[in-house]
């Protein structure tokens, strides 16, 4: 009797604990971090999001990208970076907690500045993933 109560309790926790990941929301953002000076990237969710001026992602162009989870703004290190064909480019960034992968088409050059729509997935270590088309520019 007292196996079988065990093996319950502990099928019952093990139950639970297999949904109880945390979930994690991407932040908008008014406000670029400091390391961010010159050439970037920068994508907001949409068009209207991006002419008021709240972003979802920027980077340095290669090295770096910032991403605001859960109302905390998080460093990325650039893991690859490939030209999957002309205008369109793929960039996958990882930190101790998630792997960014951001892949964007240009649309349109104006100057040193390309108009860029795509898309971004965020996925965390425990396998939650979140999707969301971008919308900005890369330029200097």
């Amino acid at each position: 009797m007292k196996k079988l109560l065990f093996a319950t309790v502990l099928l019952s926790i093990l139950l639970t604990s297999c949904g109880t990941e945390k979930e994690f929301i991407i932040d908008r953002f008014k406000d670029f971090p400091e390391e961010i000076d010159g050439c970037a990237c920068y994508f907001s969710a949409n068009k209207e999001d991006f002419i008021k001026g709240e972003y979802i992602y920027a980077d340095t162009y290669h090295n770096h990208a910032y991403i605001s989870i859960n109302g905390k703004m998080m460093q990325f290190k650039l893991k690859s970076y490939t030209d999957a064909a002309e205008g369109y480019w793929v960039k996958i960034y990882t930190n101790d907690d998630y792997e960014v992968t951001v892949d964007s088409e240009e649309v349109l050059q104006k100057n040193n500045t390309w108009l860029q729509k795509g898309r971004i997935a965020v996925k965390s270590k425990g396998k939650t993933i979140i999707k969301e088309t971008i919308y900005g520019e890369c330029g200097c």
